[in-house]
């Protein structure tokens, strides 16, 4: 190899010379090519370079060099990440002269460079990276080895204000990682001692803290409002876990007792520079989990401080809510106002819900509580989104308090001078103010397709829902529920005003001063909250309530006449009427004329409403189906119209929306009597059955269209999977009749499909005609899932030998030809067919495994990426046949089983999180299933599968919980490896022969963890090992909390053996044998 000169960039890596001038200029220039405007190969090149040169072991030594000599900022930054790596692994394992010469550099390079304005100012970044390789320091060496750590950043805190504030930052940040982060990145004993050190330790910060606010109280115009800024924000977030005196109580400062609450009130709140990060102080203080025994002991100091608060609430301008008009708040002041109410949110809605109750009876004073109420509403009606989750939360729970004694009351349990009772009173007007405000800002539905773009003014269907909107309407729904329960005529009034005043706009008078185009949002609005509150009412109200919206509505449709305003509106009354199931199944006149008007929307063509008729029509054959079959049309029984409808409908409607409306006349027909129900099955599939007969015959005969029969038979399939779907066993007789032909035809088109293949290719398989064929192949298999999944467990004898006969033809034609089919013309479904009979059917297991299992699992092996769909339900199929059919597991023969192992491992060791995980669930249930964990004697099976497997299993459970590519399953990682060794440790699994005892497995741990990390050496892997075996027996009559216990025990333990291979331990055993004894000791304990 040749060597490098000192232009090449190789030279760098070159340990046995150190850095120079000429060295830190060349890594200058790599860094510049690094991040700079340089071509891909010299990028490419550099970030080669750098990576290597980061990896060094010794690479630490030349960063005094480089941070002194380089100019560039990316170098110096570059330099302080190779310091932090080298702490961050090696540091267990460096000369103690080499560690106290480090942390001296690193605590002199960080005040320097917080002394230099130009740093702090311009190369803020490189001072953070500073401060955070002084953290990782402090997280090793603090308190044994530098105990004076936190009194030495408090006192060289008076050096200047640029190094306080500095110090502040430091401060805060090891607060972080110990307290916010500690449990993900040092071990839970480490974390424990860090936690009581700090917090013994606090009064010293405390007095820095306050030194510097009560410093600015008497002279705010000598300290920099950033340092009171940053002090106030560490301030936040110490509030989070210090001892309550410090909040609560006096505190001597300097022989003066200070209370934290009444300085940051009466100093920081005014200024409105300090006021967001003092109203964070206050939010934290609200945000504390106090146990009642503390609420009780500080609750003078708590309502003083809320009275304090709502004082300082008062005198806040009444239109500082509405910072987005800029009529009431100018626009450099809108992000205060919006950041402010974030927080003014957060602090009261967190204070009132923990202490509500205890601020009525302590002061008997409601008021204050109104006055905020009144605030949070006004915050409430503002248009931020994070505000508004905040406040609805709140809303919500005081609802849900109210509710309770009202449903207390109206099963008569409260009395007459009950106070809830006399106190919901004072705070009627206020909930229907903020009903008035949830009926405004009413989120929308899922069930909504069509939508009003206010920006561009189109109505226009909507393809993908918005998953966050579903939820926040979720939300709302439920709040309004219960401001309905509480406020029945209240939500009456307000719905119906909003309506009328939506139909004076509709027909042209306006009730508003300016008189513009119709906008539809506050209809569809007030439509979503008609649908939210479905059953919330009595059912008198709802019945006068529910007809006067729906004839508004229908005459609001009738008035416009732009076709999209119909269209909203035909939505708006789909989507009300829909959710009221008990009034129309109690009104059969007024649900006859809502299916009559679905069946005109249903001829309607703008895009959407006929989509939403259909579907409203489904939705309604749920719930109202024993209604519908049993009344009466104009002349004759409503279900006969609908059949004698059919082709009427079918006329208008695409094959997707004609499914729904089979779906739908499934449903009804499902609510008949039993005996009835195939005749009419028969009807509404007449003309689908003559069909189906003549595409039968076409495909026979040599002059066909292939494509169209093709698609005629897909579509046939697909219309009786959905009446297979909702009438279940009555569909036995119409299946019966056609599952020979159905059969024939899978067998044709397979036969058709592997020939085209072998004559063109594999390439052919996207063509058009291919492409049907394989759909209606999956048709075929889908319409005999759905009849099997809705027959189970099949009851009279009929059903039971058409499914065995199924079965049997299943074997035949579909699992045998997917088995000698090519790999890409294998089916994903056929294996989704096969866990249908899995879970419902008492099926030979071995049959479905000897024609799938290995050609399968020979497909999906190969790498991770191909043939995912097979992959997905490959495992499926695997998991069902564990749950369901664990028998026939037993019954495979040897190779088969531990194929069956191999191909669990494979999945758990797969690189995508979901298929990982599934693979480690199947496994769990897999020794659950043998009876590991379970408290009952060993099996035969379980002692030769272990006899066989255990070590290998145990292996590759290790190897994926200890590498970085599969932490998603942690949890089930962990709970196998608790099962494995729990049978060991428990004398459940003891085989001596085959290296199945104590011992044995406790010295094949430590020796593969020892060999595979060198971090760790023997006795501190000893001390894990011991551990993991003293909190791994759990059975099945373990008590449940004694279970969470031990298992979170568990869980610790491997946890802080992942935290400690990261980095290498000490080279002294001292403390790893201290753990080990004190693991043994527990071991004698337990």
């Amino acid at each position: 190899m040749d060597t490098p000169t000192s232009c090449d960039p190789r030279v760098l890596l070159d340990c046995k010379t150190l850095y120079d001038s000429s060295k830190v200029a060349l890594l200058d220039s790599v860094v510049d090519a690094m991040f700079g405007n340089c071509n891909t190969t010299s990028r490419d090149a550099a970030h080669k370079i750098l990576g290597e040169l980061k990896s060094l072991p010794d690479a630490w030594r030349n960063v005094a060099v480089i941070l002194s000599t380089s100019r560039n900022t990316n170098t110096k930054f570059l330099a302080l990440q190779i310091l932090e790596s080298c702490i961050g692994t090696r540091w267990n394992i460096l000369p103690e002269q080499e560690r106290a010469g480090i942390k001296q550099y690193v605590s002199e390079l960080v005040i320097n460079m917080a002394m230099e304005e130009k740093t702090w100012v311009e190369e803020k970044h490189l001072l953070t990276k500073a401060n955070e390789n002084l953290i990782q320091i402090a997280k090793r060496e603090w308190p044994e080895k530098w105990p004076t750590f936190i009194s030495e950043i408090c006192k060289s805190s008076h050096a200047s204000q640029i190094i306080c504030e500095n110090n502040m930052h430091i401060l805060n940040m090891l607060s972080e990682e110990v307290f916010d982060f500690g449990q993900e990145q040092i071990t839970s004993t480490r974390v424990a001692t860090l936690m009581n050190r700090m917090a013994s330790e606090f009064c010293t910060v405390f007095d820095l803290c306050l030194f510097v606010l009560v410093g600015a109280s008497k002279n705010p115009e000598v300290l920099k409002q950033s340092l009171i800024k940053q002090t106030l924000t560490c301030l936040a977030h110490f509030i989070k876990w210090i001892p309550l005196g410090y909040i609560f109580e006096p505190y001597n400062h300097q022989g003066i007792p200070v209370s934290i609450l009444d300085l940051l009130l009466n100093n920081f709140w005014e200024p409105l520079f300090f006021r967001i990060e003092c109203t964070k102080c206050f939010s934290e203080v609200a945000n504390l989990d106090l146990h009642q025994n503390e609420v009780q002991m500080f609750s003078n100091r708590l309502i003083s401080f809320w009275t304090q608060l709502v004082n300082k609430f008062a005198l806040l301008p009444p239109n500082s809510t509405n910072y987005d008009n800029t009529s009431y708040v100018s626009p450099q002041m809108r992000m205060f106002w919006e950041t402010f109410y974030l927080q003014f949110a957060l602090l009261t809605t967190n204070f009132l819900k923990r202490y509500h109750q205890d601020i009525v009876t302590a002061t008997r004073d409601k008021q204050s509580i109104l006055l905020v109420l009144e605030r949070l509403i006004r915050v409430t009606e503002a248009n931020h989104e994070e505000t508004f989750k905040i406040t609805l939360d709140y809303w919500h729970h005081l609802t849900k308090m109210f509710l309770m004694p009202e449903q207390r009351k109206s099963l008569g349990i409260a009395g007459e001078n009950d106070p809830t009772a006399e106190s919901f009173s004072d705070y009627r007007l206020l909930l229907v103010a903020v009903q008035k405000v949830f009926i405004n800002k009413m989120a929308k539905p899922q069930e909504i397709y069509i939508m009003y773009d206010s920006e561009s003014g189109e109505v226009t269907r909507e393809y993908d829902q918005n998953t966050a909107e579903i939820t926040l309407y979720n939300r709302m729904k439920q709040t309004l529920i219960g401001l309905t329960t509480l406020l029945q005529d209240d939500t009456e009034r307000l719905m119906l005003e909003v309506l009328d005043r939506e139909m004076a706009m509709a027909q042209g008078v306006s009730h508003s001063k300016n008189n513009e185009d119709w906008d539809s949002t506050a209809l569809n609005r007030l439509c979503y909250s008609v649908g939210a509150i479905s059953g919330a009412m009595d059912e008198g109200v709802e019945k006068r309530f529910l007809v006067q919206v729906i004839k508004s509505l229908l005459n609001i449709c009738e008035v416009k006449t732009s076709t999209s305003h119909k269209a909203i509106v035909a939505s708006n009354i789909m989507y009300v009427v829909g959710q009221y199931p008990r009034f129309l199944k109690a009104n059969w006149r007024f649900l006859h004329t809502v299916l009559n008007k679905l069946f005109e929307f249903v001829r309607e063509t703008f895009p959407g409403v006929q989509q939403m008729a259909c579907e409203t029509f489904l939705k309604l054959s749920l719930t109202c189906g024993k209604v519908i079959v049993s009344s009466c049309g104009n002349t004759e029984p409503y279900l006969t119209v609908l059949l004698n409808n059919r082709d009427m409908v079918a006329s208008y409607l695409d094959d997707k929306l004609l499914l729904i409306y089979y779906e739908a006349v499934g449903n009804v027909i499902s609510a008949a009597s039993p005996d009835i129900q195939p005749g009419l099955i028969q009807k509404l599939l007449e003309s689908c059955n003559v069909q189906w007969q003549q595409v039968l015959r076409a495909i026979q005969s040599d002059n066909c269209d292939a494509l169209s029969c093709t698609r005629a038979a897909f579509f046939f399939l697909r219309a009786n999977t959905r009446i297979a779907k909702t009438t279940g066993s009555a569909f036995t007789c119409q299946l019966g009749s056609i599952f020979p032909a159905m059969m024939n035809l899978y067998s044709c088109l397979s036969l058709q499909i592997s020939k085209q293949v072998a004559e063109q290719g594999l390439s052919c398989i996207k063509n058009t005609l291919i492409v049907a064929k394989n759909q209606t192949k999956r048709a075929v298999l889908h319409l005999i899932e759905t009849f099997v999944s809705n027959v189970s467990p099949p009851k009279d004898p009929s059903t039971v030998q058409v499914i065995n006969t199924i079965f049997d033809s299943c074997i035949t034609y579909v699992f045998v030809d997917y088995q000698k089919s090519h790999p890409d013309l294998r089916d994903p479904d056929v294996l989704t067919l096969a866990e249908c009979f899995v879970t419902n059917v008492d099926c030979n297991l071995c049959q479905i495994f000897d024609t799938m299992f290995e050609c399968t699992l020979n497909m999906v092996k190969q790498d991770f990426h191909s043939y995912p769909d097979h992959r997905e339900n490959f495992y499926n199929l695997l998991g069902k046949s564990v749950q369901h059919r664990f028998s026939g597991i037993t019954c495979l023969l040897p190779s088969a089983q531990s194929t069956l192992l191999k191909s669990l491992i494979w999945a758990f060791r797969h690189e995508h999180p979901t298929l990982s995980d599934k693979g480690l669930k199947i496994t769990y249930n897999f020794l659950r299933g043998m009876g590991l964990g379970l408290d009952q004697p060993p099996t035969e099976y379980m002692l030769e599968f272990c006899r066989e497997h255990y070590y290998m299993l145990l292996d590759e459970v290790l190897s994926v919980l200890t590498d970085t590519l599969h932490r998603s399953g942690f949890k089930t990682q962990t709970e196998i490896l608790r099962l494995l060794i729990g049978a060991i440790e428990s004398g459940k699994l003891h085989l001596p022969q085959a290296g199945l005892e104590k011992i044995q497995v406790m010295r094949h741990l430590v020796e593969i963890i020892t060999r595979a990390f060198a971090t760790i050496n023997v006795t501190q892997a000893e001390a894990f090992i011991l551990d993991i075996f003293n909190y791994s027996i759990i059975t099945d009559k373990t008590h449940s909390d004694a279970l969470e216990v031990v298992t979170s025990k568990f869980q610790i333990t491997i946890q802080d053996l992942l935290l400690s291979i990261k980095e290498y331990s000490e080279q002294s055993n001292e403390t790893h044998a201290l753990h080990r004894d004190q693991a043994v000791a527990r071991s004698r304990h337990m």
